[in-house]
């Protein structure tokens, strides 16, 4: 687990928090889009997502304050890594998807709760094994592994939260979203 201080962990929960409640808001459709740009395209040709857009858009934000993968050593370093892969490979949370939907599904957050970590009616999202991994293993219950989506102390959360971020705060073309 990544270590922070209390003070700059309860901030950027706190800021987390509202990012997540503006990352669930309705992208506008590429009709309006097209409306408003003067070459009849669409934004997202205009921007290609890539791993440097990304970087260099979120270096601009509040989103780098948040912990890179990069910055992790050995297990934590690759379990954030794989979250980042499976859900930009995955596409697991564009529009108006969400990182909650229960691990990138179709699972409702009510029903993911008490849902079974396994089986039939467990979370199946795209994303599903590579996030529970990274937020704690097999041990924790959905709820736990849910509460820990935007704790940078995990290294799932570290993962989900900056691309959360990145979605929330104007990134979201240059992220893939």
């Amino acid at each position: 687990m990544i270590s922070l201080p209390k003070a700059a962990t309860a901030a950027l929960l706190s800021w987390l928090a509202l990012g997540s409640l503006l990352a669930c808001t309705k992208k506008p459709d590429e009709s309006s889009l097209a409306a408003t740009n003067p070459l009849g395209s669409s934004s997202a040709t205009a921007i290609a997502a890539s791993p440097a857009a990304c970087k260099a858009c979120i270096a601009n934000k509040p989103c780098a304050m948040l912990p890179e993968c990069a910055s992790l050593q050995g297990d934590d370093r690759a379990n954030c890594e794989a979250v980042e892969n499976c859900v930009q490979t995955s596409n697991c949370a564009d529009g108006k998807g969400t990182f909650t939907d229960c691990f990138c599904g179709d699972l409702k957050m009510s029903a993911c709760v008490d849902a079974p970590k396994s089986g039939a009616g467990a979370p199946a999202g795209a994303c599903a094994a590579v996030i529970r991994k990274a937020l704690g293993g097999d041990e924790p219950s959905n709820r736990d592994v849910l509460s820990r989506f935007t704790l940078v102390r995990f290294a799932g959360g570290a993962a989900i939260a900056k691309m959360n971020c990145s979605k929330a705060k104007g990134c979201a073309t240059e992220c893939g979203f």
